[in-house]
């Protein structure tokens, strides 16, 4: 699955030509390369599910793909970033694009975006591959996944035929706005009129502010909370799926579910685990954990899916690292951590070789603000090698960069995967 000389040639190609990955707003300027996509989408009939979150819209990506393979419904996914390989973001049923067939189209892609003279970023050539690719496969739906917030996203490019929005937390600030109306507002910009948008709101004044919002564009709305089939006792992994089965039962035209036991029987019968989330390795005989967490709100999320899990006193190790960020948001993340009363035996903040890293130094300057409820340690590796043992688990969290570097380093030692 994973080949790192074939990776490191992509990427670095990539990198030589557009940069590293960042948010690069600005949709009129895409429009001359994608309004023609979004066309053939159309003329071919393929419709668009499109989800957007702070939290838990890659879980439900995947999770409505499971069930769509389930259901014999051929669709194509591009999901953002990607964890462990590039070809995780092309996806069609259920199965990732080779190597040569992406590089190759990559390369097809950046050449056709050059004659046109449109200037791209890493995210915005990469969903225009996708785009692209994604017309010839044999699929009935694509399923977008939302990058960063939602109007300025160039998913925003193509009219969906459904709407998700999974949970609103304080993220990409300095992009999105401080506030979560703000920050509601960029998500709930990708809704049509007269498409139907499902959310999983847990604070009520927004789902206020999301029916008014509704209401004035015409917009049929649900909300999994308002509507009394999820309650907040809920863990995020059960919200995120339930999600993807109302999702799935609109595709199918099917009624929705009016018992919340009859939602929670289906979740429970579909359940599975994707990458990085809540994805289980084992290393050196040592059970590894991967729940990407990479902000407040998902770390909490996070602790309240652990410690419904019978086995929640059996973590041994908690390893985390996140990507840059502004510093009161990246204190705020490790204070959560420090104070996750019970979720490990032993907290660990570690640092790791990433172009969008935290610097090892602020890691380890706000790591000492909260010792002895946790501990820094520069590398990983080394920690994993000196203090863990046979038998134990691990849990690796935080940012999604940080947990695909962890996955290679495995791929790379002696391991069972």
């Amino acid at each position: 699955m994973y080949d790192q000389i074939y990776e490191n040639q992509i990427l670095n190609w990539l990198e030589q030509r557009v940069g590293v990955e960042h948010f690069s707003p600005g949709l009129d300027r895409l429009r001359p390369l994608f309004d023609p996509l979004a066309k053939r989408f159309l003329q071919q009939g393929v419709k668009i599910v499109t989800i957007a979150g702070s939290n838990g819209k890659g879980e439900c990506a995947h999770a409505l793909a499971n069930l769509l393979d389930q259901g014999g419904i051929s669709y194509t996914m591009w999901t953002s970033p990607h964890i462990l390989t590039i070809r995780e973001r092309f996806q069609h049923q259920g199965k990732l694009i080779s190597y040569p067939e992406l590089f190759s189209t990559i390369k097809e892609g950046y050449l056709e975006a050059t004659n046109q003279g449109v200037v791209l970023s890493f995210y915005e050539l990469l969903f225009y591959v996708f785009c692209r690719w994604s017309l010839d496969q044999n699929r009935s739906w694509a399923i977008f996944e939302v990058g960063l917030g939602g109007r300025l996203d160039a998913v925003n490019l193509f009219n969906a035929n459904l709407v998700a929005v999974t949970s609103i937390s304080r993220e990409h600030q300095e992009i999105l706005g401080d506030s979560f109306r703000s920050i509601l507002q960029e998500k709930l910009g990708i809704c049509r009129q007269e498409v139907p948008v499902t959310t999983t709101l847990e604070l009520g004044y927004l789902r206020v502010i999301t029916k008014k919002y509704c209401k004035r564009h015409n917009i049929p709305w649900r909300d999994l909370f308002e509507s009394s089939l999820l309650h907040y006792c809920d863990n995020f992994s059960v919200r995120n799926r339930a999600l993807a089965q109302v999702l799935f039962g609109q595709i199918c035209d099917l009624p929705l579910p009016k018992e919340r036991r009859e939602l929670l029987a289906a979740v429970e019968e579909s359940s599975a685990h994707y990458q990085g989330r809540m994805e289980s390795w084992s290393w050196q005989q040592r059970e590894c954990l991967f729940i990407g967490a990479h902000n407040l709100d998902g770390l909490r999320k996070q602790e309240q899916l652990i410690k419904s899990d019978p086995r929640s006193n059996k973590i041994d190790h908690l390893i985390f690292s996140l990507s840059r960020r502004p510093q009161k948001e990246l204190t705020n993340c490790i204070k959560q951590i420090a104070f996750s009363t019970g979720l490990a035996k032993r907290i660990v903040i570690t640092s790791f070789v990433h172009a969008r890293s935290e610097d090892h130094q602020v890691l380890q300057t706000i790591s000492q603000q909260y010792a002895p409820f946790l501990e820094f340690s520069y590398d990983y590796a080394s920690y994993l090698q000196q203090h863990s043992r046979p038998g134990e688990r691990i849990l690796f969290t935080g940012s999604y960069y940080f947990i695909g570097e962890v996955q290679k380093f495995m791929l790379q030692a002696p391991a069972t995967n």
